[in-house]
């Protein structure tokens, strides 16, 4: 058993480093050639043009005619908005913004490609599939006019929701593991489709773009995936007059097909991927990387990651794909009872797809609820003791709220396995929320067995509110433009400025304390607000009616309301440097209740004001400024941190998050290895410090998740996402998302 053991820890251990490499050569191929290649030199600089034509829409019959253009390959499905600050009648104001949207995609990227090697996701943000996930692929025109490698290849996206439920393809919501990198997981699948498509099967014979169709489908009974296709619009019927007997045998009998049918070329190529798929990434000698079919192994490696799952399960027999394709008809899983990671299919009986699966969001995880119940979507019940199996294995539960039905839950204590544990060890393996619904009259109960979803939600979501808001007297929330007030409620003040909406007076009605909460919000950031049906409407017709649409409304106050800290040297560096709308970050910032440690003493009163928010009383304001990016963590630092963590307000901050390399610096970490590794006990003394300040502690890297973090009992989160939230989307409500969804 022991060599079995190790012979599959080596096994996945060649798998992550052949992914890694693989992902590692692609991206110097597919971007590093065929993208980037494009911006040396100056002469695409002096000769780049981006016409009035593509700063509309896709609504085109075809591709841009401007022979001027330099982005025209790929005809975008909205129109770029420019920001404030560029001239859109100077071209290169225009590329300067292009290559800054470039170069954060290839930032997070790089992120993606370090944390897939790392193996398996620990966390999932609920994104909308338009607003927040394919909009800003769209807006990457620099990538996307390139990708192909193809010059003149022309095409565009169509992205459908098939479903039965009257839902708009715009209100979907998909589950993004680890935020912006599992974004790009997605993005990397499309990227090798449009490659290979160019590569291998461009031409149409009416010579018009390529529609590739991105089209999500519900599944019946399924409540963990929603079904992806994605395909391209040319035909292929041509039939295959090259094949050998054997060949043919076996692709008939993969299609069902009689001995007196043709066999087309599609089906050749549809039977000879799915066998790619089928078989091993690495040489069954060496364990090296096998020297072909590099691009769907990507596509695999991608898929995998989007379901959260450990990367090197590409090589298990578990997700083999069928022996024939015909079985899916009937059935989308594998005798083994398991969704295949990817699947080359036929679209129409004539145009090449590839099939894979999306996590659908997860709202409740219901503990120990008897009796009759209806199946709602993203609603799992489960017994205590089969909960705690699931925690002591390490099973993350990436639900919005847990919810017991006995008041005693955190007194609960279950014998597992010979060891005794409570559900309170597990906290940042569960849901940020934690409810108790004990009494069987109370509408939760009743809403489980006769109520529609919907119901469900508003009577889940006003007892949080209801257990959450003892501190406020009333909440009401406002734009520049309409005052929007709940009934009977009156005291604590929510303003959004719409951009640079009159932001000045806004703020200088903050400081007067006529409201409690400001954030300026972009149109990236107004994206992330919780979704109501009001398609097309303006965003001060959004609070407008935001203030009756229960839950999303309480969504809203319980991310502005919460108290977030933030000690990253990265994000201090924005607060202190940069600006939105001319207004300092660490202030804007500051409106709405997220801090960071100034860099120097606070010496004006509104700074000073700033940190009595989070600080006692008797704290002196030479605590409030560390340099967190010091390169020389000395003692007088570190005293420095310690007693500014001391210094904290207890039970005011909500979340604290803290970058893993601060705490390498205090020398928190126990470096030792084999029989020499001790426990860690600086590290959980720091810790426990913190722990009685806040709610919940999260750790960041951009190096993948510590193996301190299960220790700690933290939640994680990559820095790409943080510095995504913070500063290239600008969203409170994002950022509150990222961090309560978190898992160690």
């Amino acid at each position: 058993c022991e060599n079995i053991f190790e012979s599959e820890l080596k096994l996945n251990a060649s798998t992550l480093a052949a992914i890694s490499q693989v992902m590692a050569r692609n991206m110097s191929h597919n971007i590093g050639s065929h993208v980037m290649s494009n911006f040396t030199g100056t002469q695409f600089y002096n000769k780049f043009h981006y016409c009035d034509t593509c700063s509309q829409t896709a609504a085109t019959d075809g591709a841009c005619t401007d022979p001027k253009c330099t982005l025209k390959s790929y005809i975008g499905l909205n129109k770029i908005t420019f920001p404030k600050g560029v001239n859109v009648e100077i071209d290169k104001d225009k590329l300067l913004y292009f290559l800054s949207v470039y170069n954060e995609y290839i930032r997070t990227r790089m992120e993606y490609i370090s944390d897939i090697s790392f193996g398996e996701p620990v966390m999932a943000t609920n994104k909308k599939l338009m607003g927040e996930i394919f909009n800003p692929f769209d807006e990457n025109r620099l990538l996307l006019n390139y990708i192909s490698g193809i010059n003149n290849f022309n095409y565009c996206f169509k992205v459908q929701y098939e479903n039965k439920r009257g839902v708009n393809v715009d209100n979907i919501e998909l589950a993004m593991p680890n935020d912006v990198l599992g974004q790009q997981a997605l993005y990397n699948i499309i990227e090798n489709f449009i490659r290979n498509t160019a590569k291998h099967n461009q031409k149409k014979e009416d010579n018009k773009p390529v529609t590739f169709t991105i089209n999500i489908k519900d599944i019946p009974k399924e409540d963990e995936y929603y079904q992806v296709e994605i395909y391209d619009d040319i035909e292929v019927t041509d039939v295959d007059e090259t094949l050998k007997d054997d060949e043919k045998s076996a692709i008939k009998d993969y299609f069902g097909l009689d001995d007196s049918s043709s066999i087309t070329k599609l089906q050749y190529v549809v039977y000879k991927l799915n066998n790619k798929l089928n078989g091993s990434i690495l040489e069954p000698n060496t364990h090296r990387v096998r020297d072909n079919s590099l691009g769907i192994m990507e596509m695999e490696a991608s898929a995998c990651y989007l379901r959260m799952m450990d990367v090197s399960e590409i090589e298990s027999d578990n997700y083999a794909l069928r022996d024939k394709i015909t079985a899916y008809d009937s059935n989308l899983k594998n005798p083994q009872g398991k969704y295949n990671i990817l699947r080359a299919f036929i679209k129409d009986g004539k145009h090449l797809g590839y099939t894979f699966f999306l996590l659908k969001p997860k709202n409740y995880l219901m503990v120990d609820f008897d009796g009759e119940k209806k199946e709602f979507q993203g609603v799992d019940f489960v017994s205590k003791e089969n909960l705690m199996k699931d925690l002591s294995r390490g099973k993350k539960f990436r639900h919005q709220f847990i919810i017991f039905n006995e008041e005693n839950y955190k007194a609960i204590k279950l014998e597992i396995y010979g060891n005794e544990y409570s559900f309170d060890q597990f906290r940042n393996q569960l849901p940020y929320r934690w409810l108790t619904v004990s009494d069987k009259t109370d509408k939760i109960y009743t809403s489980l067995s006769n109520k529609t979803k919907t119901e469900l939600d508003n009577c889940i979501w006003e007892k949080w509110w209801e257990k959450k808001k003892d501190s406020f007297k009333g909440i009401k929330i406002f734009d520049s433009f309409a005052q929007m007030q709940l009934p009977n409620e009156q005291n604590y003040r929510i303003t959004f400025a719409d951009h640079d909406d009159d932001l000045i007076e806004r703020i200088n009605e903050y400081k007067l304390g006529t409201c409690n909460y400001l954030e300026a919000l972009s149109s990236k950031g107004q994206l992330t607000l919780p979704p109501i049906n009001n398609n097309g409407s303006s965003f001060t017709e959004y609070v407008k009616t935001v203030k009756d649409n229960c839950p999303q409304n309480i969504k809203i106050y319980e991310a502005a309301s919460s108290n977030i800290l933030i000690l990253d040297e990265r994000v201090q560096r924005l607060f202190e440097t940069e600006n939105y709308l001319n207004q300092p970050y660490k202030e804007l910032y500051s409106y709405a209740n997220i801090f960071v440690p100034f860099l120097e003493a606070p010496k004006s009163e509104d700074n000073k004001k700033y940190c009595k928010k989070y600080l006692k009383c008797d704290a002196t304001f030479s605590n409030c400024n560390i340099d967190l990016g010091s390169k020389n963590f000395d003692d007088s630092l570190i005293k420095k941190i310690n007693d500014f963590i001391e210094n904290l307000k207890a039970d005011y901050l909500d979340i604290i998050v803290i970058h893993y390399s601060i705490l390498e610096r205090m020398n928190l970490l126990d470096n030792s290895k084999g029989e020499n590794k001790r426990e860690n006990g600086k590290l959980k003394n720091f810790i426990t410090s913190i722990k009685c300040k806040c709610k919940k502690i999260v750790i960041t890297s951009g190096r993948g998740k510590p193996k301190e973090i299960a220790e700690i009992n933290a939640g994680f989160v990559n820095l790409s996402s943080l510095l995504n939230a913070v500063h290239i989307v600008r969203s409170k409500y994002l950022l509150f998302q990222l961090l309560t969804n978190s898992r160690n």
